[in-house]
This record gives C-alpha cells, structure tokens and sequence, in this order.
C-alpha cells in the first residue's frame, strides 16, 4: 500500500519551472538531471565585469555565444547553466587557464570575481568538481541583480 501511495504523490521536482525552459524542454536529454542537481545554500564566485548591471554577468554561456557545432545535448543543457566556483581562488585559477588559451576570453565575461550567496529558491546546482567549478541551473523567476559584489580584480599578463 505504501508504494501505491508514493507513486501518486507529487514530488517537488515536478514544480521547478525553470528559467529558460522552453530550451530546455526541446533538448533530447534530461537537462538539468534532477539527479545530479539540488537546490543548494552557499557563498559562491563568479566571473563578471566592473559594471555590476551588465548583461554579461547574468546570463549563462549560450545567450553570450553559441554552443559549439555538434554539442552534444549534455554541452548545450551545461551552456544554460550559470557558472560559479567554491572559493575566490579556484574562479581565479581557472580564468587564467581559459584566458592563456582564448585571450579574448575576459571581454565576454570581464576581469573581476564576485561573491554571490546562492540560496535554495534561486535554482538547482550540481556538485562542486576538483576544480570548484560547478554550475547552476535558475529558477524562473531568480534574478541575480544586486546581489554580487566584487571581491577581486584578476591580475591579466597578457
């Protein structure tokens, strides 16, 4: 009798509106995994540029740029997801790793690293990897405006 009752249940995974669903519900795959992201509270680090209201620092990768030519759906779901990292020092360590790489790459994304507390009504993230890097996947109605603050400006050499 137990098991009857729980499939008839609603569970809260069937009331996550997400924002830009409408992509999300043409990919072939299950974006995000529900399995693997969870709503979370934490203090977190960000990428951005000085101008705290730009664009930029607000939108996943795939509104500043196209997903790569034949992503697979795991890549394009991955590139609606926001980016942020664990601790000041890993968001540092990976911005020069893409920067040495694509110099190019802090015009998209700027030269600054924000703190940002992430609470469980903004979204569902997945768990932090090795590198901290881990992405999170906003509710409908998040909004992420005023609520970085610039915690550090990356030194470039390049």
């Amino acid at each position: 009798m137990k098991d009857n009752l729980l499939l008839i249940m609603p569970t809260i995974t069937n009331n996550y509106i997400f924002k830009y669903k409408e992509q999300l519900n043409k990919l072939s795959c299950n974006c995000p995994d529900l399995k693997l992201f969870k709503p979370v509270n934490r203090i977190s680090y960000r990428f951005s540029k000085a101008d705290l209201a730009h664009q930029n620092n607000h939108v996943p990768p795939i509104l500043i740029r196209n997903a790569p030519n034949n992503a697979s759906c795991q890549i394009i779901c991955s590139n609606y997801a926001l980016s942020f990292f664990s601790t000041v020092e890993q968001a540092e360590q990976r911005f020069l790793s893409i920067l040495a790489k694509v110099p190019m790459f802090k015009n998209s994304v700027g030269e600054f690293i924000t703190e940002c507390r992430i609470v469980e009504s903004d979204g569902v993230a997945c768990q932090p990897g090795r590198d901290g890097h881990f992405e999170l996947h906003e509710f409908e109605n998040t909004s992420f405006a005023n609520r970085y603050t610039i915690v550090k400006q990356i030194p470039i050499n390049i």
